[in-house]
């Protein structure tokens, strides 16, 4: 599948699920994709034997979010991930972003090195700069936003532990279609 194949996929199931029967604010959107880096970072923290496999769902929840979030706003992120990878033209697929997630992702000449802690710390920055770019209340220092960005991190870091992203991802998909209305939340 290719990264726009998720994104139809991630929105399409939260839709039929009900989350966008209302219109749903940047602001509450933003916060849930921070609420499941934190649930990344306890997963971490973990020394329980299936801690890879929470870290893997954690990071699935957030990209499934993000694809869902992507998806409700028409943010086109195959053509934000296009500079990654040159430009080329080939469909985007996470197998061809992962081959590339040594790129650096926007932090400079110097490559930074990371731990646990502190790609959860750059990833929450990331979406809080994605937020304060997006958002009119925020005057000062408004860039580009660059939801790209955020997606590279998370790529780098699930490669950089040899998780399977994709497939995490799809697992995830799979349970979610199956849940009941709303997750049985308020929204």
């Amino acid at each position: 599948m290719t990264i726009k194949d998720y994104i139809e996929v991630a929105h399409q199931n939260a839709v039929d699920k009900g989350f966008w029967d209302k219109p749903r604010n940047d602001g509450e959107i933003i916060a849930l994709l921070h609420s499941e880096l934190s649930e990344c970072l306890e997963a971490m923290r973990s020394k329980e034997p299936d801690a890879k496999e929470r870290i893997a769902e954690e990071l699935a929840d957030f990209c499934i979010r993000l694809f869902d979030y992507c998806g409700g706003r028409d943010i086109d992120l195959d053509s934000e991930l296009r500079p990654h990878l040159e430009n080329d033209e080939a469909p985007l697929t996470f197998a061809r972003l992962s081959k590339h997630a040594e790129l650096k992702i926007g932090f400079g000449e110097e490559k930074v090195p990371f731990n646990d802690g502190t790609i959860i710390a750059d990833l929450h920055s990331l979406v809080s700069q994605y937020y304060e770019d997006i958002n009119p209340m925020y005057k000062k220092n408004k860039g580009e936003p660059r939801i790209d960005l955020i997606l590279m991190g998370v790529i780098l870091y699930a490669f950089s532990k040899e998780i399977d992203l994709e497939k995490a991802i799809v697992e995830k998909v799979k349970r979610n279609q199956s849940r009941p209305r709303l997750h049985n939340k308020k929204f």
